[in-house]
Parts: C-alpha cells; sequence; structure tokens
C-alpha cells in the first residue's frame, strides 16, 4: 500500500513539474499588444501568431525583445491580417546562433507594405510566403541566411534593403519592373541563383548588390538611368562555365565600373540601342570578342581593362564613329587614333603603321603577350597608361617625333629593360615606376623634364645618366631604387626635388652639381650606403634631412654611420651640417678633391621626432597602387612630411 502511494504521489510531482515548467503545451492561446492599435495572439496548437488590428507594429530590438520570443518554439506561421501595414523590426529575429523560429516556415503578409530592419533574419525554416502583393520596401538585413528560402513574390517591391536576402537560397533573381533601388550587397551570395534580372526603372544599384552569386550563368540588364551605382556589383558572379549578359533595347548606357570584375561574363548579346560605354565598364571579365555595336558612340578606353581572354573587336556596318582593322585593334572610325589594343591577343609584337596619328588613353594597357612596341614618326605622345601593367614588354622603340611619355605609361611593365626615346622632352609622373627589370636609363640630349615617382621602385636600376638639357628632376623620382649606384647630374640642373634619391641605399658618395641651388627635403634620405657628401657653396637651400640620414629607434632618425659633408666655410652645406649635428668639413673648393679637414660634428647622433618615420615612407611607396589616380600622393606628402 505504501509503494502504491508513494508511486502515485510520484507521479503527481512529475506532472506538477511538467505543469509548471511547460505551461504553454497545456494553454489554448496567449496575446497581447504590440503596437498603438496592434495585437498578436498565438495558437499554440495550431502553431500559428496572429498579427491583426489597424496601423503598424512596434519595433523591437536585440535589448527590446516582442513578447511572443518567450513562445518562439512553437510558431510555425505568422498571418499578418488586413489593416496591419508594417513588420516591426527584429520582429522574428534570429541571431545566428540557430536556437530561435526553429519551427517558421509560412507568413501571409495580407496586407504589410513595408518589412523591417532584420524582421525575420536568419529564420532557417522560413521558405512560404503568401500575400505580398502590397510589400513595397524591404528594409536592411530582412532576410539574411533565411537558408530555406528558394523563391520570394517581389511583385510591387520597390526598394530591396542592403544584405536583405544575402546567403538564401534564391534560385532565380528575377526583379519586377516595380524595383526603383537595390541596395548595397542586397543578394550577394546566393549562390543558388542560375539567373538575375535588372530592370528597367532601377536607379540605383549599390556596392556587391549580385556579388558571389557564383552559379549565374544569365543576366539580363534592362536598367536605362542607373544614378547612383556601387562598387563590385556583379563581382565573382557567374559559374565556371561563362555567363551571358543579355542587355535590353531600352539601354542606352553601360554605367561605369558595373560589370567590372565579373569574372565569368563571356558572352554579350543584344544592346542593339548602346550609345555609350564607361569607364572599365567590362574590366576583369573574360569576354574573347566584343561586337561594337552600330549605335555606339563613345567607349572609354579603360571599359575593357584587364579582358585577358579578348583577342578582338569587331564593328557593325553603320557605326560612324569606330572601325576595327584586320588584327581585331578598336580604331576610331577614320582608322587614325587606337582606341583600344585586345588584352588577350597572342601577337608579341606591334609597330605602329603611319596611317596611326594617335593613341588613346590606356589602349595597350594589361596587353598579356607584347613584348616589343615601335613607334614611328607619326606618334608625339605616349598617353596615360597606355602600356600599364603589360608583364611580357621588354623593349619599347619610340622614334624622334615623340616628345612626351605621360603619367603612368609604363607603370608595373616588370619585364621592361629596354627603352629608346630619342626625342622625348618630358617624363610625367610615375611613367616607369616599378619596371623591376630596367636597369640603366640614359637620357637624351633633348629631355629637360622628369617629373614626381617617374622611376619610383626600380629595384633593378643600377644607372642615371642626365644630359645638358635636364633642368628638373621630380619629387621622389629615383625613391626606392636600392640597386642605384651611378648617378650623373651636370650643371645645368638647378634643384634636386624633395625624396629624389631617398632610399637609395647603393649610393656610395655623391658631389652635387656646381648649379644646383636647391636641394629638397630627404632628397637623399634613408640613402644607408652613403659615407660622403659634397655640396658646392651655390647651393644656398637645402630642405631637413636631406642627406646623411636614416631610420633610428622607434619614431627616431639618425646620422648614418660614417658619414661626412664636405663644404664650404659659410656655405647653406655648413649651416645644414651645424643645425642637424651632421659631420662634415671644410674644402678650400667644395668641388675640389682636395679637403682641408676642420673641427666639425663627428658624433652620430639620434633626434626624436614624431613627425616623419623612414620605413612608413619607403613602405608606403611600395605598395602604392599605381593605377590609382594620383590624387593620393597630395595627402601622402601632408601626412608624412608635412612637419
Amino acid at each position: 500500500m505504501k509503494k502504491a502511494i508513494s508511486f502515485l504521489l510520484s507521479i503527481t510531482i512529475l506532472m506538477m513539474i511538467l505543469l509548471m515548467s511547460t505551461p504553454v503545451a497545456f494553454a489554448a492561446s496567449y496575446n497581447g499588444n504590440c503596437g498603438d492599435g496592434v495585437q498578436w495572439s498565438l495558437n499554440t496548437s495550431s502553431g500559428t501568431l496572429t498579427i491583426s488590428g489597424s496601423g503598424e507594429m512596434n519595433d523591437y530590438s536585440l535589448k527590446s525583445t516582442p513578447e511572443w520570443d518567450r513562445y518562439q518554439g512553437y510558431i510555425k506561421s505568422v498571418v499578418f491580417e488586413d489593416g496591419v501595414t508594417d513588420v516591426g523590426a527584429y520582429a522574428f529575429y534570429n541571431g545566428g546562433n540557430g536556437y530561435k523560429y526553429k519551427k517558421l516556415t509560412a507568413v501571409d503578409f495580407g496586407s504589410v507594405e513595408s518589412i523591417g530592419a532584420y524582421a525575420f533574419r536568419g529564420c532557417a525554416a522560413l521558405s512560404d510566403f503568401t500575400n505580398c502583393e502590397d510589400v513595397i520596401s524591404i528594409d536592411s538585413y530582412a532576410f539574411l541566411s533565411c537558408v530555406s528560402i528558394t523563391d520570394f513574390p517581389f511583385s510591387g517591391v520597390s526598394d530591396i534593403g542592403s544584405s536583405s536576402f544575402s546567403n538564401t537560397s534564391l534560385e532565380d533573381i528575377d526583379l519586377p519592373e516595380t524595383v526603383k533601388t537595390i541596395r548595397a550587397a542586397a543578394f550577394e551570395g546566393c549562390t543558388s541563383a542560375k539567373t538575375i534580372t535588372v530592370p528597367t526603372l532601377v536607379s540605383r544599384l549599390e556596392n556587391r548588390a549580385f556579388a558571389d552569386c557564383t552559379g549565374v550563368s544569365y543576366i539580363s540588364f534592362n536598367a536605362t538611368s542607373v544614378f547612383n551605382l556601387g562598387g563590385g556589383v556583379f563581382d565573382n558572379v557567374g559559374n565556371a562555365s561563362g555567363v551571358t549578359l543579355d542587355i535590353g533595347d531600352y539601354v542606352t548606357t553601360i554605367p561605369a565600373g558595373i560589370f567590372s570584375l565579373c569574372t565569368n561574363l563571356n558572352n554579350i548579346v543584344n544592346g542593339n540601342n548602346v550609345a555609350s560605354i564607361k569607364e572599365r565598364a567590362f574590366a576583369h571579365t573574360s569576354i574573347t570578342k566584343f561586337n561594337v555595336k552600330a549605335s555606339v558612340s563613345e567607349i572609354d578606353g579603360s571599359a575593357f581593362d584587364d579582358c585577358q581572354k579578348l583577342t578582338a573587336f569587331t564593328v557593325e556596318s553603320g557605326n560612324n564613329n569606330y572601325s576595327a582593322n584586320s588584327l581585331g585593334i578598336l580604331l576610331t572610325a577614320d582608322g587614325t587614333e587606337i582606341v583600344r589594343y585586345p588584352c588577350g591577343k597572342t601577337t608579341t609584337s606591334y609597330s605602329v603603321p603611319a596611317s596611326i596619328l594617335s593613341i588613346e588613353k590606356g589602349a595597350f594597357k594589361g596587353a598579356q603577350y607584347l613584348t616589343s612596341f615601335s613607334a614611328g614618326s607619326s606618334i608625339s605622345i605616349i598617353p596615360e597608361y597606355c602600356f600599364a601593367d603589360c608583364p611580357a614588354l621588354q623593349s619599347v622603340t619610340l622614334a624622334s617625333s615623340v616628345q612626351t611619355l605621360d603619367s603612368y605609361s609604363f607603370v608595373n611593365c616588370d619585364s621592361l629593360s629596354s627603352v629608346s626615346i630619342p626625342g622625348v622632352r618630358q617624363i610625367n609622373n610615375y611613367a616607369f615606376a616599378q619596371c623591376n627589370s630596367l636597369s640603366s636609363f640614359t637620357a637624351t640630349s633633348k629631355l629637360t623634364t622628369v617629373n614626381d615617382f617617374v622611376f619610383v621602385n626600380c629595384g633593378a636600376l643600377t644607372s642615371v645618366d642626365f644630359s645638358l638639357a635636364t633642368t628638373k628632376i621630380g619629387k621622389y623620382a629615383f625613391c626606392n631604387c636600392k640597386s642605384l649606384a651611378s648617378i650623373k647630374l651636370l650643371s645645368t640642373l638647378r634643384e634636386i626635388s624633395e625624396g629624389t634619391f631617398s632610399g637609395c641605399s647603393a649610393i656610395t658618395s655623391f658631389t652635387i652639381p656646381a648649379g644646383v641651388k636647391t636641394i629638397g627635403a630627404y632628397a637623399f634620405v634613408t640613402c644607408t650606403g652613403m659615407k660622403s657628401m659634397t655640396v658646392p657653396s651655390t647651393v644656398t637651400s637645402i630642405g631637413k634631412y636631406a642627406f646623411g640620414f636614416e631610420q633610428g629607434a622607434g619614431s627616431a632618425v639618425k646620422v648614418i654611420s660614417g658619414f661626412k659633408l664636405y663644404c664650404s666655410s659659410g656655405s647653406a652645406a655648413a649651416s645644414y651640417a651645424q643645425t642637424y649635428s651632421v659631420p662634415y668639413s671644410f674644402t678650400t673648393n667644395a668641388v675640389d678633391d682636395e679637403v682641408i679637414p676642420v673641427d666639425g660634428a663627428e658624433e652620430t647622433t639620434e633626434i626624436n621626432t614624431s613627425f616623419f618615420n623612414f620605413d612608413a615612407i619607403i613602405e608606403f611607396i611600395r605598395n602604392i597602387d599605381f593605377i590609382s589616380l594620383f590624387k593620393q600622393i597630395t595627402g601622402f606628402i601632408i601626412s608624412f612630411i608635412g612637419g
């Protein structure tokens, strides 16, 4: 009898514990308010959460969760009755731990017009949607990582928020004509998507909107006026088999950079009314041939940058602006200007025919197989970026008619070792930067001006020889040319600019020509192999740390061990040595070999400075993206040297 009573008591206690710990199991429903005039009720047996009433729901947050959140384990579906106009922010948020709203599979949106930020973020089982016709806007992260979503009825949507469908399993991103705004990363990482449709009215297409949709094989682009375009919109879109781009009949402009980095894009169809192809529109794609339609009147020279598989251009009959020659090179209609040389063309050498009078900016940029280039007397200028990033280019021969090498013209030509430029008078910024096979440079009798950063980071350059014509060598022109040991400067030179030979560690001694009046700040800084510098009395101005210094401990600078300055008494050089505690000796004539020692500062001195770091400046220059615009340089000078 006692055992039976004990057994019944145990059963009773167990039932009481279960009743207290899981009250929902025995409850018919729960309810409450979730906005002014909006209520919620949960039927735990059916798993249906109903939002009813009129107006807007409350917005919630990570710290302020809705009342039904405690019962989330029972919610299978959510029904918004007519009258409710929005889904509040964080209403059904799963923070990514995967333990909330596991059973939620379906939502009936009723008359909802907007879906708030993070509203259903991470609801892993959610896949079924009904009555979406009234939804106009979907806020940021609303369905982020809802991995079961394979389809969504966008029928009336106008604004699709940032990352709102990122990392979902959408099979087709087929957007209706109502869509006007697609915000940053809206569909990023939708790897199951096979097609993307960008409708006519889209005017805002933000950063990485479709990036990393790696299953896509077809893009339909119909947007007629994209006024706000972000970067990397189609970055890494497409599968290994390739992507076809279908350009709609209403499209007249291919916006700047829009398909750049769509690396598997290999086929372009239609686009019969395209008039303008903007800068870098198809850069870094896999197109093999490009047919310029009869309607095209403008093609930016960079539109096909780094298209390494592009072997030829063709031009439709009836085009009054462009033509293509038998080699597949894109020319102006009259055949007198080279617009674009195909990057993937396997021909190794090219000689400009006499019929060509000019070359457009960046025309040969990234040509993969070109090893030699020559231009006759018809060409007068090598324009900006003309041969930038040509990895195989070894030799360049220019006729004496070529007078200017413009900025970045041969930047990053890693194999370039031979340059013949007999008529060049001016070399502009970064023209030969990072040409790591260029071992020597001899200026012709016509070269007057070498501008800023022209030979920066040319690691193999051992000697430079300037002529009597050269009057200017720009800022940091030979910065970080670590093998440069022989430099010939003549008396016609008036100024050695800021940082001109900084970081040239192979220089052991140097004599400033008598014609030089000014030596800029940091002109020979961190030339760690330099043991002597001879400066004539004609030099009247010397900038801070111009020579004799290297990086010390931390942010300090110190005089190079064993360095000595030779100068005349009372000269600007003597004043420099005394101001900066640089070891020096006076000479009877600062350009004579005879040296008459006079007591000077012989000790090595460290100077604490917080405004300049030599390693920082050299590292900065070594890692500059030389294909970016020159505007970075001003900020660089202010940040590191402006002190």
